[in-house]
């Protein structure tokens, strides 16, 4: 990304009379065309797209058969490209999935970590149990890349080295659907051990358009994408979790809008009948200034209804409060 300060204030967190705090990063609105509609900041620059790209990512399991060879159901297309909080209903959709493959959670090599869902947190401890790699956000991601290496044959040991087989196809997954060039660019490291490989936020919006739309995809990716984008649509839950951005976007708006959270202040989306692809990234990496921004892209563009930003209820600006519970700020999108 531009160094820090290069790119607009796009959030402002305001304190009293003050602004407290500003986030500066960088956004764009494309068609699937590849046009640029709006912009802020630097959107030629590359960035690690991180969990925002799952959704085309997830689309190699897909071509490859493998979602067709173990039946997958809409649940686990999903959970596929998710990130999701750990919750009981994702979690054991994960764990029969890998049951139907034969395979145990010892096979995802995502580490373990704590779920979000505190409900689950609060279990697990009363219970005595650990958190498992299954309850780690990245496992059904980690679950869909397993079986598409068991569907080609290939081995599973080694599933997250970048010259995998599966992962020189979701390499080229992404390069199709986006228009870029990847096998010259060296990935970093997500923290779950997958590749993440950095690309312009130009092509990311684009390439997210074009999940939307299908517009000039080769015939197996538009099934793909079409199946994808039906599945989101009518399992949102399973994306994220209850009560995250990207899951009460899709909600409240009954799919024409998805958008994707990632790490360090990241979002991509589309709005499919407006023939829109959509990112941002905030270059303090802030998931607070990330959650307000992706809202404020919408509907300062008129992607969003009157009704749905009520749906959203606060979120579009966020409370600041105090100890007592009381207002006494707010964080609010100023691109």
């Amino acid at each position: 990304m531009s160094r820090q300060g290069a790119n607009p204030i796009l959030i402002e967190c305001r304190r009293g009379a003050m602004v407290e705090s500003l986030h500066r990063g960088a956004a764009a609105i494309v068609t699937d065309s590849g046009d640029v509609v709006t912009a802020w900041g630097d959107i030629a620059a590359n960035f690690l797209p991180r969990s925002s790209i799952k959704p085309i990512a997830a689309l190699s399991f897909m071509t490859s058969g493998a979602a067709d060879r173990w039946n997958c159901n809409t649940e686990e297309l999903v959970l596929a490209c998710s990130s999701h909080t750990g919750e009981a209903h994702q979690t054991t959709a994960i764990s029969a999935w890998l049951s139907r493959m034969g395979l145990s959670e010892a096979a995802l090599q995502c580490g373990a970590h704590r779920p979000s869902a505190q409900d689950v947190l609060i279990a697990l401890s009363r219970s005595g149990r650990k958190p498992s790699t299954v309850h780690n956000n990245n496992s059904g991601r980690h679950t869909s890349l397993l079986a598409t290496a068991l569907h080609l044959g290939e081995p599973i040991g080694n599933y997250r080295d970048p010259d995998h087989p599966v992962q020189r196809g979701v390499m080229e997954t992404i390069e199709r659907i986006c228009g870029v060039e990847l096998c010259n660019i060296v990935p970093a490291p997500e923290w779950c051990g997958l590749p993440n490989y950095p690309l312009p936020l130009l092509k990311l919006a684009y390439g997210m358009a074009r999940l939307g739309t299908c517009r000039g995809l080769r015939q197996d990716d538009d099934r793909a994408a079409r199946r994808m984008v039906g599945a989101i649509r009518a399992r949102p839950e399973y994306l994220v979790g209850p009560g995250r951005t990207s899951t009460v976007i899709c909600q409240a708006t009954d799919g024409r809008v998805i958008v994707k959270g990632g790490a360090e202040g990241v979002y991509a989306g589309f709005v499919e009948r407006a023939g829109l692809g959509l990112a941002l990234k905030m270059d303090d990496g802030a998931a607070r200034a990330a959650d307000v921004a992706i809202i404020g892209l919408l509907s300062s563009s008129g992607l969003l209804t009157g009704d749905e930003c009520k749906k959203l209820g606060s979120r579009p600006r966020p409370s600041v409060l105090d100890a007592h519970g009381a207002k006494v700020g707010e964080i609010v999108w100023v691109g």
